[in-house]
């Protein structure tokens, strides 16, 4: 708060001068009045001129942080110039007040002589004249010259809003030069490139669908059984003789042969769909990947540096380094109060405190005039060093934003390549797979198929010889019987004479049936296992089939979901890195505005 107004009545000076000599000494040399008052101004004066100057008045030492304040408000009142004003508003540190010299009592005023010298009297100023800053006129005034300084703070000054807005723009722009995250995923996964047998591998998983679409032919034991019949009955006795030497002639094995071929030819119909899809060569898949090559990088040229000018404040008015109004007011109070310089000199008034105070009103004077001129130089040079340091700050932010561009690119362009290679690398497990899957699931079912042949060939080789001897072993135990009883007695070399040139006995005949017949009992069970174990074998040659159709199938559609996985891991990694990039260039535009914004209040 501004000091309270200096308070003093000036005593009315006796018409006669009265010799120093002559006064008594325990009288006062003078009351305060006009002289106290020149001085306590030209000293307020100074101080507030010195302190905004950075310095202070000189045979003085530094003061409390409230006193400092209170002598620019007061100096404020005085010269009344912006650049106080700027310097007094900052809140004082908290102080005790200062103390109040007490007013001494008047003397008792001295009875004039003959002797004395007669002085013009003077009437006291009236109080409201030295009210100071208490007259509404006057803070008017000093409201008026705190105006004519314009907007000296950044958020007032459209100069620097337009700098803000200028960094914020390069700010946006920069933050924004790149695709987006998904984009660059994309275009890394687009330019992997898909192994050397990828379509192959694809063509045998498409192939294990048709394997599992062959069915097995059923195997037909009517036919079978027919089979069976006629081959015997093609090898069946014609005569006694025949029929006597069948178990030697080999027709037994022949229809054994014959009936192993009619097993392997049933066999080979039941299995042939599945064994033919199985062998057939895969087709290629017919779409190749399509491999986009990535692109480089386009990073925007470096933005400008931003106008240095903007950064710093205009000049003040030339109203606020007019000092002339301290002068001024104090010479308006001395005429007010009819004293002049000369009846305050030491030689007419023989007091050094009035002589003083006329000096300190020439100091004042003087340094009215002198100290715009250094405020001018020093605002000059002030503003000089603003704009450089703005523009030296401006290169290296911008030269900053530009390089986290860079780095932010070649990031990206790093992690562009993994995924690309982790794209290829995962196409490569898949193709492995594919191929592995399918080249297992044919070996295994060629396997099953080759093993049928021998099992059925076994199967049938070792039961059909067992029903063959028994049906061996059966016609000639009849045919023994049969001759025992029919040539056994005194004639008999004459009935079997007779019968070697008649067709075969009824008899016989039935001896040959009866064999048969077992016979034929015994292949027809023989031939429902066979059929077993062929129905049973492509079941599992099936089933192997599907199994490894299932695996091919899963493998083939987890691929997309497995891509796109990764297609959005490494899109949420750029994503960080962009919003890396954006949080420094934000960082580092805002700083630059933060720091010129310091610097533009100063």
């Amino acid at each position: 708060m501004p000091l309270p107004p200096v308070k003093a009545r000036l005593p009315r000076l006796p018409r006669r001068h009265t010799p120093v000599a002559n006064r008594p000494p325990e009288t006062p040399a003078l009351e305060r009045g006009p002289a106290d008052v020149v001085a306590a101004r030209a000293q307020l004066g100074n101080a507030a001129v010195t302190a905004v100057l950075g310095g202070r008045p000189p045979d003085t030492t530094p003061q409390q942080a409230s006193w400092l304040g209170q002598m620019l408000l007061a100096g404020q009142n005085l010269v009344g110039n912006q650049a106080v004003a700027t310097q007094a508003t900052a809140p004082p540190a908290p102080a005790s007040p200062a103390p109040v010299t007490p007013t001494p009592k008047k003397p008792p005023p001295a009875k004039p002589t003959a002797q004395q010298a007669t002085s013009p009297s003077a009437q006291a100023p009236d109080k409201k004249e030295l009210a100071g800053d208490k007259a509404p006129a006057e803070r008017a005034e000093k409201d008026q010259k705190a105006k004519a300084a314009g907007p000296r703070s950044p958020g007032a000054d459209p100069k620097f809003q337009a700098l803000k807005t200028d960094v914020n723009t390069k700010k946006k722009t920069v933050g924004a030069s790149h695709p987006p995250a998904a984009a660059e995923a994309g275009a890394a996964q687009d330019a992997a490139e898909a192994p050397a047998d990828d379509q192959e591998a694809r063509g045998k998983a498409a192939h294990a669908e048709e394997m599992d679409a062959a069915q097995p032919k059923e195997f037909n034991k009517q036919d079978f059984v027919a089979a069976v019949r006629k081959a015997i009955a093609d090898r069946a006795p014609k005569n006694l003789e025949d029929a006597d030497n069948f178990g030697d002639s080999g027709k037994a094995e022949e229809v054994k042969q014959e009936v192993q071929g009619k097993v392997g030819d049933g066999k080979h119909a039941s299995a042939q769909n599945i064994a033919e899809t199985t062998a057939a060569p895969p087709d290629p898949a017919p779409d190749a990947k399509q491999v986009v090559p990535m692109a480089g990088d386009k990073v925007p040229p470096k933005p400008s540096t931003p106008n240095p000018t903007q950064a710093a404040p205009d000049q003040l008015p030339p109203s606020a380094s007019d000092m002339s109004e301290g002068p001024a007011q104090v010479d308006q109070q001395m005429a007010d109060a009819k004293v002049t310089e000369q009846q305050l000199s030491l030689e007419n008034s023989r007091e050094p405190q009035f002589d003083k105070a006329v000096k300190e009103k020439k100091t004042l004077e003087s340094h009215s005039k002198k100290a715009p001129k250094k405020l001018r130089a020093d605002e000059s040079r002030e503003l000089k060093e603003t704009k450089a340091t703005a523009a030296a700050q401006g290169i290296t932010a911008m030269a900053g934003i530009q390089a986290t561009r860079v780095e932010t690119g070649q990031k990206v362009g790093t992690g562009k390549t993994d995924t690309k290679s982790k794209d290829e690398d995962k196409r490569k497990q898949v193709t492995d797979l594919l191929q592995k899957v399918f080249d297992q699931i044919k070996c295994d079912v060629e396997k099953i198929l080759e093993d049928l042949d021998k099992k059925v060939d076994d199967q049938f080789t070792t039961k059909e010889k067992r029903a063959r001897d028994r049906f061996t072993d059966d016609h000639e135990e009849g045919m023994r019987r049969y001759k025992a009883d029919r040539y056994g007695g005194w004639n008999g070399g004459f009935l079997w004479a007779k019968d070697l040139l008649l067709p075969l006995p009824e008899e016989a005949n039935r001896v040959y049936e009866r064999a048969r017949d077992t016979y034929l009992a015994s292949m027809d069970h023989i031939i429902s296992e066979i059929a077993d174990t062929v129905e049973a074998e492509l079941k599992r040659a099936k089933d192997r089939i599907a199994a490894g159709r299932k695996e091919l199938k899963a493998t083939v559609n987890n691929v997309p979901a497995d891509l796109r996985t990764l297609g959005r891991e490494a899109a949420t990694d750029f994503e960080g890195k962009f919003d890396e990039l954006k949080d420094t260039v934000n960082d580092k535009g805002t700083e630059l505005v933060d720091t010129g914004a310091v610097k533009f209040s100063v």
